[in-house]
């Protein structure tokens, strides 16, 4: 986790208790599993910290981005895990972090109603408050939403 560690190492990790900030951490492998991993963490965490009605937008707004990073990131660096973070914001709205080191950007694709694929930042937008990424010094990216 050489990209990552400086970040993360002072917050906690998934089999920590819960923090009254949410701020949690999970580390997946790019991989086909990755996705389900999330949306289990995620909504666990939710309910955990009293949420219990926002699970289903929590693990759709989490897993989404970690499908992305998962497809992209196993071809470039399938070493390299996607850390998922929930943390509560000063308003206690729960902010969700995707970070991996997959080359592509985000971006809302306009798909055909036949398509299987293409969906997801579209179903993100339409949850979340609001949501965006930034890319860091040596290729890293993350992903951030709001419920």
């Amino acid at each position: 986790m050489r990209y990552m560690s400086e970040n993360l190492t002072t917050r906690k990790r998934d089999d920590d208790p819960p923090s009254p900030t949410g701020d949690t951490f999970l580390s997946v492998p790019p991989n086909r599993e990755a996705p389900g991993l999330a949306r289990a963490f995620v909504k666990r965490r939710m309910r955990e910290l009293g949420m219990p009605e926002l699970t289903g937008d929590a693990a759709l707004v989490a897993s989404e981005p970690v499908t992305n990073a998962a497809r992209e990131q196993a071809d470039h660096f399938p070493t390299e895990p996607i850390v998922v973070r929930l943390i509560l914001t000063s308003q206690g709205r729960p902010r969700f972090e995707v970070t991996d080191c997959a080359p592509g950007s985000p971006r809302r694709r306009n798909v055909s109603s036949e398509a299987e694929t293409g969906r997801g930042l579209a179903l993100v937008s339409a949850v979340a408050r609001r949501w965006d990424f930034a890319r860091r010094p040596g290729g890293v990216k993350t992903v951030w939403a709001e419920l």
